[in-house]
């Protein structure tokens, strides 16, 4: 059968004096120097408020490093727990300022219309699309056009026109394409 013994004021100073550098240094083997002296100190406090209520079996060392233990398992589940919440909340925050951005939306949207574009780009016959590319993605004017393709610069706003009509069309959208190309 064990000893069992009420924890007295006076068990507990005389513990932290004998025992002090030692819990210390016990409990600097989990985290740094500063929290173990926290940690053993929040350890000695909780003794002193169970002063007179606690009834401890076996040797109140032994009682106080099971104590020290604990006590840093209680802090890794309350970082962990903690750097969850900071995630999560960091994760809001971005995900919460990246829906307020304006300019994310106008991105995703430009890329949307830019698909869009390009899908009615591609259904234009292949010199009227090299003509339309040339004049509004690379800025050519229509002078450079119609000497890289060999034709007039009248052709040349021929296909520009016809091509512009096509893609109006086809994206029935006027205003996203003018404000695309412009």
């Amino acid at each position: 059968m064990m000893d069992t013994k009420h924890l007295t004021e006076t068990d507990v100073h005389d513990l932290f004096i004998a025992h002090y550098a030692k819990l210390v240094h016990y409990a600097a083997k989990f985290v740094s120097q500063e929290q173990a002296k926290d940690l053993v100190q929040d350890v000695f406090l909780q003794l002193l408020k169970k002063c007179g209520t606690l009834t401890i079996a076996g040797k109140l060392e032994h009682y106080v490093y099971k104590a020290i233990k604990n006590k840093y398992l209680d802090y890794v589940k309350s970082q962990n727990v903690h750097g969850k919440y900071v995630d999560q909340i960091l994760r809001l925050n971005l995900d919460e300022l990246s829906y307020y951005d304006p300019s994310n939306h106008q991105s995703l949207l430009l890329n949307e219309d830019e698909a869009a574009l390009f899908q009615a780009l591609e259904s234009l016959p292949d010199k009227c699309r090299e003509i339309l590319i040339s004049k509004f993605i690379y800025g050519k004017k229509t002078i450079q056009i119609s000497e890289e393709f060999n034709i007039s610069p009248r052709t040349v706003e021929t296909h520009v026109y016809k091509g512009m009509k096509q893609l109006k069309l086809a994206l029935r959208n006027v205003s996203m394409l003018f404000n695309f190309l412009l």
